[in-house]
C-alpha cells in the first residue's frame, strides 16, 4: 500500500487557482459597480483661451466677488469663516483654472451686494438668478447650477401630485425666492404662508403649523441633513427647475467668455463630488470578506450567483441613468422637451442663425381657458387636455422646428432658418387654425382658444433669456387684450415689463419704509353742500422714483401679494383718520377704502375687518367698502359670503366704476351692494355730450329704483354739479370740490 503525501496533486492547485483568480475578478466587477460615481473616469477638458481673453486675466490678476453668505448651501461662512458652499467649491475650480485670485466680499445683506455690483464695487456673482432688472447692468453665463423645485411634507403624507394637489392647504416658502414667487402667483386657492428664512418654513412644517414647504432640492437636502428634521420628506416635483449661473459686470464681456470656458471645462466627475459633499447623504456599503471558503464548489456557485447579480445590476444602473436623464430634460406629461432642454436648443439655433444671417422666431402659445377646465371637469381632465393641445402644436411644425412645454398652459416654438420674419406668419396662422376644432373629452366639446406672443432673434433679443422674456411679454399683451390673437413683441412692452419689475423691487419693504401714505378725498352731500365722507386713497412716494401713479403699482401689488400687509395698513389708517377727525369735529361721517380682488381670498378677513374696528373704536356704519367687477366676476360662493358677512356686520358695501363692466346688472341682483359711483368717464364732459347725459340719468333712476345710493366720481365744474344735482344724485366726489389731502389736512377742509 502506497503512503499518502501532504503536497497536494497538481491538478488540484490548477483548480483552486483558476477558481481564485476568478473570484477575484468577481470582487474587482462588484468593485466597480459600488465606487463608480466616486472613481473620476477622465482629466477636465482642456480650457482653450484667445490671446486677447490670456492678455485680459494677466491684466486683472484679482477679481472681487460678491456673495450671499446667508444662503446655504450655495454660500455661506463656515465654522472659521472662511467662504463654503456649491458656488464656492466650483470657484475653486474655476479660480485654478484660470490662475486668478478671487477676493471674497464682506459680510453684507444680499442687497447691498447687488448694489455694490451695479456700481461696480464688486466683479462676479458666484451664484444668482438670471432677471430682467439685474440683466440691465449684469452679463449671465448659461445657467451652471440646475435644480428641481421639490414639495416637502410631514412624513406621514402621501404622493402630492404637484401645486394643484394642494389646493385648500396652506403652503410655505422663502419671501424672495423669485421663482417661486411668481409660480405660487398663480395658485391663489393655496393659502400661502410666507417666510423669511427657509429654516423657519420647514420647521413650520416639521411642527405642523402649515401642511407643506416648496423650494430647491439642494436647499431642501441641505436643511434635512444639518438640523435634523426626522419627521419630514420630499412627496413631489414641480415641473420648473430652480436655475443658477454667473454673474460678470456688463463691462467685462470677456470676463463673461473666459468665466462660462472655466465652468464648461468642469468634468461631470468634479461636478458629482461637490454635489455629493453639499446635498446628497451617502450611505457607503463596508465591504467585509471571509476567510477563503474552504470548500471550491459552495465558492464557485457563489462566485456564479454574483456574476449573474453584478450583470443585472449594471443593466439597471443603466436603464435607471437613461430614464432619470430623459426625466431632467422632458415633459413628464407630453414628452416634450422641458424648459432647460428648449433653452439649450435655442442657444443652438442662435449660434447657425449668427452664422447664417438669419432670423429665429420664438413662439410662446398660451392657453386661454386651462384653469377653467380644471376646476369645473378636473385636473385629469386638463392633462388629457394638455397631452392634446401638444398633439395639434406638433402638426404644424417644419422639420427642424422644435415645440417644449415651458410651464402649466404655455407652450414653447422655436422656428430657425428664417430669411426675414415675415416667413413665421404662415406657421402661426396654421397653429391658431389647430384650435378652431373643438376638443372631445369625456364625450364632452370644448371649444378652446390660444394666444400666442412672437419674439425675433436678432431684432428684439441677442441671447435666449431676452427673448423667452419678450415672447412671454408679447403673449400677455395678447391675453390681456382680448385673448385668442396674436401680439409681436415691441420697444414700449419691454419697456413696460421693465418698470413692472422695477417697482417689484421697490416695493419690497416700501410700508416698512413709511414710503406708503393714504390720502383723503371728501365726498359732499349735494342737497346739504356738507361733507358727509371721504374715500381713501393710497398714495407711494419712491426716493428714486417719485411719486408712482396707484394704477402702475396696485396691479404689482397684487401679483406678488404684498396687497395684504398694504391693504390691511389703508383700513386701520382710514378708520384713525375716522375716529380722530370725527371726534376732533364732532361729526359722524363715513369712509370709503378700495378692497381688492387678492385681499377677498384672505379666509380671515372678515374677522380682521371686525378687530380693526374694535381697535380703533369706530362703528361699522362709518366703514364703507368700495369693489370693483374684477372681484365679482369671480362669482364665487365665498365671495358671496364675505360681502354678506360684512354687510352683517354693518359695513357699507358700493360697487365701484359702474358702467364699465359687460354685466353690472346682474351683479347688483346677485350682491347686497348699498352704493353705486357712476365712473368718471362719464361725468367727464358730459356737458357737451348728450349720451352721456342719457346714461347718468338712467343711471340715476335705476339705482333709486333699487334703493341704492348714488355717488358721482371726477366732478371737476359747476355745470357738472348743477346737472348731478337736478336729477337726484346724491353724493359728489371730485376736484371741483378737493382733491385727495394728507390726514393732517383733512380737518381744515370742515372750516
Amino acid at each position: 500500500m502506497t503512503k499518502t503525501t501532504d503536497v497536494l496533486p497538481l491538478p488540484f492547485l490548477k483548480t483552486v487557482t483558476g477558481i481564485a483568480l476568478l473570484f477575484a475578478v468577481f470582487l474587482l466587477s462588484v468593485f466597480n459597480v459600488v465606487y463608480a460615481e466616486e472613481t473620476p473616469t477622465s482629466s477636465p477638458s482642456s480650457l482653450v483661451l484667445s490671446p486677447a481673453e490670456k492678455q485680459w486675466l494677466k491684466e486683472h490678476p484679482v477679481i472681487r466677488l460678491g456673495s450671499d453668505f446667508g444662503w446655504p448651501p450655495f454660500e455661506k461662512l463656515g465654522a472659521k469663516a472662511q467662504y463654503e458652499g456649491i458656488a464656492a467649491d466650483f470657484m475653486k475650480l474655476v479660480e485654478g483654472r484660470l490662475g486668478v485670485k478671487f477676493e471674497t466680499s464682506p459680510l453684507l445683506p444680499w442687497t447691498e451686494i447687488l448694489n455694490k455690483t451695479k456700481n461696480r464695487e464688486l466683479d462676479v456673482l458666484p451664484v444668482a438668478q438670471s432677471t430682467a432688472a439685474r440683466r440691465t447692468f449684469m452679463l449671465f453665463t448659461k445657467p451652471y447650477l440646475s435644480q428641481a423645485i421639490v414639495i416637502v411634507t410631514r412624513d406621514d403624507v402621501g404622493y402630492v401630485d404637484g401645486l394643484s394637489a394642494l389646493t385648500g392647504k396652506t403652503v410655505a416658502y422663502q419671501k424672495d425666492s423669485q421663482p417661486i414667487n411668481q409660480i405660487m402667483v398663480r395658485y391663489p386657492e393655496i393659502t400661502q404662508s410666507i417666510y423669511t428664512d427657509n429654516l423657519d418654513a420647514l420647521s413650520a412644517v416639521a411642527k405642523g403649523k402649515v401642511f407643506a414647504y416648496v423650494g430647491n432640492i439642494a436647499t431642501v437636502s441641505y436643511m434635512m441633513r444639518t438640523e435634523g428634521f426626522t419627521n419630514l420628506k420630499v412627496s413631489g416635483q414641480l415641473d420648473q427647475r430652480f436655475e443658477l449661473s454667473v454673474a460678470v459686470r456688463d463691462d467685462w464681456p470677456l470676463m463673461l467668455s473666459v468665466m462660462q470656458k472655466a465652468l464648461d471645462s468642469i468634468t461631470m466627475e468634479e461636478r458629482n463630488t461637490i454635489f455629493q459633499k453639499w446635498i446628497n447623504v451617502k450611505v457607503d456599503p463596508e465591504l467585509g470578506f471571509r476567510q477563503v471558503i474552504q470548500y471550491l464548489a459552495v465558492a464557485a456557485a457563489i462566485f456564479l450567483l454574483f456574476l449573474v447579480w453584478n450583470m443585472m445590476l449594471k443593466s439597471k444602473v443603466r436603464q435607471v441613468s437613461e430614464e432619470l436623464q430623459h426625466r431632467s430634460y422632458y415633459d413628464p406629461l407630453t414628452n416634450l422637451p422641458n424648459r432647460f432642454l428648449i433653452n439649450d436648443r435655442l442657444n443652438q439655433l442662435i449660434q447657425e442663425a449668427n452664422r447664417e444671417q438669419k432670423y429665429v422666431a420664438v413662439l410662446s402659445v398660451g392657453l386661454d381657458n386651462l384653469n377653467e377646465i380644471n376646476s369645473t371637469l378636473g385636473l385629469s381632465t386638463g392633462d388629457q387636455f394638455i397631452a392634446e393641445t401638444s398633439n395639434r402644436i406638433q402638426r404644424v411644425l417644419r422639420t427642424g422646428d422644435s415645440v417644449g412645454r415651458f410651464e402649466g398652459d404655455t407652450f414653447i416654438l422655436l422656428v430657425g432658418g428664417l430669411e426675414n420674419p415675415n416667413e413665421a406668419d404662415s406657421l402661426v396662422e396654421a397653429l391658431l387654425n389647430q384650435f378652431k376644432p373643438a376638443f372631445v373629452m369625456g364625450g364632452r366639446e370644448l371649444n378652446v382658444t390660444a394666444s400666442i406672443g412672437v419674439a425675433f432673434f436678432p431684432t428684439d433679443g441677442q441671447e435666449a433669456p431676452a427673448l423667452f422674456d419678450h415672447s412671454g411679454s408679447a403673449l400677455q399683451y395678447a391675453k390681456k387684450h382680448g385673448k385668442n390673437r396674436l401680439s409681436f413683441y415691441t420697444q414700449s412692452m419691454n419697456e413696460k415689463a421693465n418698470r413692472k419689475l422695477q417697482l417689484d423691487e421697490a416695493m419690497v419693504g416700501a410700508l416698512e419704509r413709511g414710503e406708503f401714505q393714504v390720502h383723503y378725498q371728501p365726498k359732499i352731500d349735494i342737497k346739504t353742500g356738507e361733507i358727509s365722507g371721504f374715500e381713501a386713497l393710497l398714495r407711494w412716494f419712491h426716493p428714486v422714483l417719485g411719486n408712482v401713479r396707484p394704477d402702475e403699482f396696485i396691479a404689482v401689488a397684487e401679483a406678488n401679494g404684498l396687497i395684504l400687509p398694504i391693504g390691511e395698513f389703508v383700513i386701520k389708517e382710514a378708520l384713525r383718520c375716522v375716529t380722530e377727525c370725527g371726534n376732533d369735529n364732532s361729526g359722524h361721517f363715513s369712509m370709503a377704502v378700495n378692497l381688492s380682488p387678492v385681499q377677498f381670498r384672505d379666509a380671515s378677513l372678515v374677522e380682521k375687518i371686525g378687530r380693526y374696528l374694535d381697535y380703533a373704536g369706530a362703528s361699522p356704519e362709518q366703514l364703507e367698502f368700495e369693489i370693483t367687477e374684477g372681484v365679482l366676476m369671480t362669482e364665487s360662493e365665498p365671495l358671496l359670503k364675505s360681502l354678506n358677512d360684512l354687510k352683517a356686520l354693518g359695513i357699507k358695501i358700493s360697487m365701484d366704476d359702474f358702467g364699465t363692466g359687460y354685466s353690472s346688472l346682474s351683479y347688483l341682483q346677485k350682491y347686497p351692494f348699498d352704493v353705486i359711483k357712476i365712473e368718471r368717464e362719464f361725468i367727464m364732459g358730459l356737458e357737451e355730450d348728450s349720451n352721456k347725459r342719457q346714461l347718468v340719468i338712467a343711471t340715476i333712476a335705476m339705482a333709486h329704483g333699487l334703493g341704492l345710493q348714488v355717488v358721482a366720481e371726477g366732478v371737476e365744474t359747476g355745470e357738472q354739479l348743477e346737472f348731478l344735482s337736478e336729477q337726484g344724485c346724491d353724493i359728489a366726489q371730485g376736484y371741483f370740490f378737493s382733491p385727495a389731502v394728507p390726514a393732517n389736512e383733512v380737518n381744515g377742509l370742515f372750516h
